[in-house]
């Protein structure tokens, strides 16, 4: 998603603007923010990057003052000479004003444009958003302050991934992406919310697994840089602490097969376990738990289940509890037993989350916050089914659903 910065105190001249760039950029594809100062703008050009910036050349040093000539001229300088600036990718000053050819030949990296009714302003700006649609293109510039996504979901199986296109509440259809070189399925579209509007970005490792989920995550934080990543799909539970459809939040996560096998005195083959553990962030935790003791929400998340498939008959709970993430997909009551010892909390086993949390958490900066989302379709037994499987990966989206619009945190400064 283009990110944009129009520095302008005029209304009129703001909406005619705003205007063009939905029509060539389309209104869903690109991110704006608004300066009627040099000081807001300045603000903003230190802790974003931007791919286009559109500026007046006389604009009020700070929001109190009158409107001074050439004050956009200080806001080119600072781009061009300040540490603490982020450059941006173009910069446009357009003004109604005459132009000092001293300043064409000393900013050369600026487009100096003539507004008025009679000039090819609209031309020019149109051509400048032709050329950042053609150079827009993935993996985006990473300059590892600016989050480029808001949201990114991770998934492992195709059974997940049709989930969150057909579950997840988005503004318009998905489109699909192709990064160069790279052949992991993404595909993107916009949420719309009370606050906002939010770029979500949904793919899929190459298979079931830590190392794929892990390889996966770690690409796709790399290219999107979002502020969320969310694992949804599907998981084993454990049969006494759960129920079908119940939504996991793993807190904490932690790999099941991690440590190290000994032959003990009796030469007996024993497992000694090092597990560790990687945590959600409080915020995050504080929003889930919000959502679990809500009683109405989850009412509403089953509700909004209607399709003939195989459903419970109670509504799902939200547990957030110790959830291992493991190598092997288990259909063994005693295997499942064994693996519940290693933690006296543990409520649920899946074979992915871990793994992002791990890329999450080692992501270059800006590191995204990250959980997991996951409902219980079996709980490890002999008699492993499917036949709650569309519930469960409904379920888990369902809640995403609801975390979305109660994530303040996902809302541009």
């Amino acid at each position: 998603m283009l990110k944009i910065l129009l520095v302008e105190d005029l209304v009129e001249k703001k909406a005619e603007i705003v205007k063009i760039l939905n029509g060539k950029l389309g209104e869903n594809n690109f991110h704006i923010l608004y300066a009627t100062d040099a000081f807001e703008a300045r603000k903003y050009l230190s802790n974003h990057y931007f791919d286009f910036v559109i500026l007046d050349l006389n604009i009020p040093r700070r929001s109190s003052n009158g409107v001074e000539s050439n004050v956009g001229i200080e806001l080119i300088q600072f781009i061009e000479s300040n540490p603490k600036a982020i450059p941006p990718k173009f910069v446009a000053c357009l003004t109604a004003y005459n132009v000092d050819p001293e300043f064409v030949k000393s900013y050369p990296l600026c487009h100096f444009i003539h507004y008025s009714p009679d000039s090819d302003w609209k031309d020019h700006i149109n051509k400048l958003c032709i050329y950042l649609n053609r150079t827009h293109v993935l993996p985006l510039r990473n300059d590892k302050i600016t989050y480029h996504y808001d949201i990114m979901i991770m998934t492992a199986i195709d059974e997940e991934f049709n989930a969150v296109k057909n579950f997840l509440k988005v503004s318009q259809e998905w489109n699909t992406l192709r990064v160069n070189g790279d052949d992991q399925k993404y595909t993107t579209n916009i949420i719309n919310t009370t606050h906002g509007f939010f770029s979500v970005v949904l793919t899929q490792s190459s298979q079931m697994g830590m190392a794929a989920a892990a390889v996966a995550a770690s690409k796709a934080i790399e290219y999107f840089c979002p502020k969320l990543v969310v694992m949804s799909g599907i998981c084993a539970g454990v049969k006494t602490k759960t129920n079908f459809g119940d939504i996991i939040i793993a807190d904490p996560s932690f790999d099941s097969g991690s440590g190290k096998w000994k032959v003990d005195n009796d030469g007996d083959l024993i497992f000694h376990p090092a597990h560790y553990h990687l945590r959600i962030e409080t915020e995050i935790k504080r929003i889930c738990q919000e959502i679990s003791e809500d009683v109405d929400i989850r009412k509403s998340i089953f509700a909004g289940f209607t399709l003939p498939e195989t459903r419970p008959t109670a509504f799902p709970q939200v547990l957030i509890e110790a959830n291992a993430s493991g190598g092997s997909v288990l259909q063994s009551t005693v295997k499942m037993e064994e693996i519940v010892q290693a933690h006296k909390n543990l409520i649920g086993l899946e074979m992915e989350a871990y793994a992002v949390y791990l890329a999450a958490t080692n992501a270059r900066n800006p590191k995204p916050k990250f959980f997991s989302a996951k409902s219980v379709c079996d709980f490890g037994t002999e008699e492993k089914g499917d036949a709650v499987h569309t519930y469960a990966a409904y379920t888990s989206v369902a809640f995403i659903n609801e975390f979305i619009t109660k994530a303040d945190f996902l809302v541009t400064d």
